[in-house]
C-alpha cells in the first residue's frame, strides 16, 4: 500500500512538471468517456486480508466538463468474501453503483488540458447489493439470510496515462464504505470498508482536434521573413502648400475569441494577427498593446490567469515571428479580474490595439 501511494505521488509530481504529452494537441470540453477495469478487492473487517482477497471488475461512463471537473456513473462487482473470527470465511456476490465527482489535480495546478499524466481525486455516493451468500452456519440453523440494498460512499484516486487524445491506461485505488447488507450484523456488528485496486483502459471522445501552431506556422513566410525592397525614387521637389489639418492618429484593433481553456492561434484568429502585422509594417512608428482575458464563470482565478497570459503571449510571439520589434509590443494579462464584455463567452479573448504616434 505504501509503495503504491509513493508511486502515485511520484507520477503526480512528474506530470505537473513535464511538458504536455503532445504539445501540438489539445482536447475539447466538454466531452464524453467510458472505460473498463479489472483487479482485486478485499473487505477490511479485521479478518486476514489475504484470506478475503478476490477478483473484481468495473465499467463506467461519464463526462469531462472542464479540464479539472468531471462526473461518471461507475459500476463495480463480481464476488467478495468476509470472515468471522472463530468461524471462517464466507462468499457472496455483490454489485456497487456510484455517481462520482472527479477532480483533476494536475490540471488544477498547471492549468493545462493535455497532460501526459492526469491524477484525479474521486468521491462518490451510491448503493451496494449482495446476494448468493453461502455462510453455512446460518443455513444449518435455519436462519433467513437477508440480502438487500445498502447505501455506500466512495473515496479514491485515479491516475490516467494518456497515450493519445482518445486512449489512456489507468490505475485506480478506492475505498467503499458499505452499510450492513445482510443478517450477519448480529455477529459482525460493523459497517465494513471495501478496498479495490484495479488497472483499466479509458476511451475519450473529445471531438474535432485542435492543434497548437508553432511560431513559424502562424504567418506566411513572406511576413515572417520580410523581403528587401529597393529604395524609392527621390520625391520630386514641390512648392510648399498650406498645411492641412492634423489628422487623428491611425489605429487598428482586433479581438481574438477562444474556446474554453484554449490559447492556440488558428482559423480566423490567425487572419486577425496577419492583419495587425501588415498594419504595423505599414506604420513603423506605431505600437501595439496585447491584452489577454479569461471568463470569470469557469475555472479558478489561478487557472484563468495562466490561460489569459498564455493567450496574450502566443499573439506576441506570432508578431515577433512576423518581424515586428519587441520594443513596439506591450503585453498585459488580466485573467478574470477584468471582463470587457457582458457576454461571458466573449471574455475568452485577446484584444490587440495598435496606434500610430
Amino acid at each position: 500500500m505504501k509503495r503504491t501511494f509513493l508511486l502515485l505521488l511520484a507520477a503526480f509530481s512528474l506530470s505537473a512538471a513535464l511538458p504536455a504529452w503532445a504539445e501540438k494537441h489539445t482536447k475539447n470540453y466538454p466531452h464524453a468517456f467510458f472505460g473498463v477495469q479489472g483487479g482485486g478487492q478485499a473487505v477490511l473487517n479485521g479478518y486476514n486480508f489475504g484470506d478475503v482477497l478476490t477478483g473484481t471488475v468495473s465499467a463506467y461512463v461519464g463526462g469531462q466538463w472542464t479540464p479539472v471537473w468531471g462526473t461518471r456513473l461507475h459500476f463495480n462487482g463480481y464476488q467478495s468474501m468476509e470472515g468471522i473470527k472463530g468461524t471462517g470465511t464466507y462468499k457472496f456476490k455483490y454489485l456497487t453503483g456510484t455517481i462520482d465527482l472527479m477532480a483533476n489535480l494536475v490540471s488544477a495546478i498547471n492549468g493545462r488540458d493535455n497532460n501526459t499524466v492526469d491524477l484525479y481525486l474521486i468521491g462518490g455516493v451510491g448503493a451496494n447489493k449482495v446476494w448468493g451468500d453461502n455462510w453455512k452456519p446460518y443455513y444449518a440453523a435455519g436462519l433467513d439470510v437477508k440480502n438487500h440494498l445498502a447505501p455506500t460512499f466512495k473515496l479514491g484516486v485515479l491516475m490516467d496515462v494518456n497515450f493519445t487524445r482518445n486512449v489512456a491506461l489507468n490505475i485506480e485505488l478506492g475505498f467503499n464504505r458499505h452499510g450492513r447488507h445482510d443478517s450477519h450484523v448480529s455477529v459482525n456488528m460493523s459497517n465494513d470498508w471495501q478496498f479495490t485496486g484495479q488497472l483499466g483502459v479509458k476511451f475519450s471522445f473529445p471531438g474535432k482536434e485542435k492543434k497548437t501552431v508553432k511560431a513559424a506556422e502562424i504567418l506566411p513566410a513572406e511576413v515572417i521573413q520580410p523581403v528587401e525592397t529597393p529604395a524609392p525614387d527621390p520625391a520630386p521637389e514641390v512648392k510648399a502648400e498650406p498645411k492641412a489639418e492634423k489628422k487623428a492618429p491611425a489605429t487598428i484593433d482586433q479581438t481574438l475569441y477562444y474556446a474554453l481553456s484554449a490559447s492556440t492561434l488558428e482559423g480566423e484568429n490567425l487572419q486577425k494577427v496577419y492583419r495587425v502585422a501588415e498594419w504595423l509594417k505599414a506604420h513603423p512608428a506605431a505600437t501595439a498593446t496585447i491584452s489577454g482575458y479569461s471568463d470569470k464563470a469557469t475555472g479558478t482565478p489561478a487557472i484563468n490567469a495562466r490561460v489569459a497570459e498564455q493567450r496574450a503571449d502566443n499573439v506576441k510571439q506570432a508578431l515577433l515571428s512576423a518581424g515586428i520589434a519587441e520594443s513596439r509590443l506591450s503585453v498585459k494579462s488580466y485573467g478574470d479580474t477584468v471582463q470587457p464584455f457582458s457576454d461571458n463567452v466573449q471574455n475568452r479573448c485577446v484584444i490587440v490595439l495598435a496606434t500610430e504616434k
